[in-house]
C-alpha cells in the first residue's frame, strides 16, 4: 500500500508539472461542451426543458483573455441556472488566483442565478471563510450541507437543490466500507433531509466526490453532479483513465453518467487542474419531464 501511494504521488507530481506546461500550450483552453438530456417521472411538467450549466474544478484556471472563452460558451447556452460543483481554488486564495476567482464569480451571476458547493480544496484553506464571503458578495449562493427550493418563472412547480459539504479527508484508495465515510455521509445527509423543504420533489444534489456514488444511490438521491476526478487525469489507449483522487489507479467514476437504483450521477471532467489530453469541459443539462398531464 505504501509503495502504491508513492507511485500515485509521483504520477500526480508529474501531472501537476504538466498542468503548468499546458497553460502555455496552444489549444489548452479549447473548451468542450457536453450536452445531456435527463428525464424522470419525478421532474414536474413546469420544469420540462429546464436548462442549466454545471461547472466543476475551476482551480483558478484563467481562460485568456479575462475568462471570455469560458463566459462566451456559457452565455451561448442560455442557462436558467448555473451550478458549480466545487474546487474553485488550487492551493491558496490570494493574489492572482483570488482575483481570477472574484472576476469569474462576478461575471457568472450576470448570466444566470448561480449556486455552488465547496470542493476538497477549499476546506484546506486558511482563507476559506474569505472565499465563501467573496462568492456570496458576488451573488453566488454557497450551499454547505443544506437544501433550497428552486422555482421556475411562470410555473408553480419547484425542485430541490442540495449542496453537500465534502468533509471527507481520508485519502483512501480501498474499500468504501472500510473507510468510515459511509457513516459520516449518512449522518450528514440525514440532517440535511430533516430540513428538506419538500421530500417528494425531484432533488438535484451537488456532491463534489464521485467515488461515493454507491452511497449516493443507497441514500436515494435523484440526480447528482460531481467533479474531483479531472477526467482521470490522463486518457489511456482504449479510453481507460489513469488516476483519480480517492480512487487510485484505473478509476471507475471519472466522466459521463452513472446510474443505479434510480440515482443518476453526472461527473464533470472539470475546467482546470492537472490533466493531460483531456480538454476542459462544461456540462449543459436539459431536464425532460415524463409526467403525464
Amino acid at each position: 500500500m505504501e509503495r502504491l501511494s508513492l507511485k500515485i504521488r509521483l504520477i500526480r507530481a508529474v501531472l501537476a508539472i504538466g498542468e503548468r506546461i499546458l497553460e502555455l500550450t496552444p489549444g489548452a483552453d479549447w473548451l468542450r461542451v457536453h450536452h445531456y438530456r435527463l428525464s424522470s417521472e419525478k421532474i414536474p411538467q413546469g420544469f420540462d426543458s429546464f436548462r442549466f450549466v454545471v461547472l466543476s474544478d475551476i482551480h483558478a484556471h484563467r481562460f485568456k483573455p479575462h475568462q471570455e472563452p469560458l463566459l462566451e460558451k456559457i452565455r451561448a447556452l442560455s442557462p436558467e441556472v448555473i451550478l458549480c460543483a466545487g474546487d474553485w481554488v488550487r492551493e491558496n486564495y490570494e493574489g492572482r488566483d483570488a482575483d481570477t476567482i472574484r472576476h469569474l464569480a462576478a461575471e457568472l451571476v450576470k448570466i444566470a442565478p448561480t449556486y455552488s458547493i465547496l470542493g476538497n480544496h477549499e476546506p484546506r484553506l486558511d482563507q476559506m471563510d474569505e472565499l465563501v464571503k467573496d462568492l456570496e458578495k458576488a451573488g453566488i449562493r454557497v450551499l454547505q450541507d443544506e437544501s433550497i427550493l428552486l422555482g421556475r418563472e411562470g410555473t408553480g412547480d419547484q425542485l430541490v437543490l442540495t449542496g453537500l459539504y465534502p468533509a471527507y479527508e481520508n485519502d483512501f484508495y480501498g474499500s468504501l466500507r472500510d473507510s468510515g465515510i459511509g457513516d459520516k455521509l449518512r449522518g450528514e445527509y440525514g440532517k440535511v433531509m430533516e430540513d428538506l423543504p419538500d421530500r417528494q420533489s425531484f432533488q438535484i444534489v451537488l456532491a463534489h466526490r464521485p467515488e461515493l456514488f454507491p452511497l449516493y444511490a443507497e441514500l436515494g438521491m435523484d440526480l447528482v453532479f460531481s467533479g474531483h476526478a479531472h477526467g482521470g487525469l490522463l486518457r489511456l489507449p482504449g479510453g481507460r483513465r489513469l488516476l483519480a483522487p480517492d480512487q487510485g489507479l484505473f478509476p471507475v467514476y471519472t466522466h459521463g453518467t452513472y446510474s443505479s437504483e434510480g440515482t443518476t450521477m453526472v461527473v464533470s471532467e472539470g475546467l482546470g487542474g492537472p490533466r493531460i489530453g483531456i480538454r476542459p469541459e462544461l456540462i449543459d443539462v436539459t431536464l425532460i419531464s415524463k409526467q403525464k398531464g
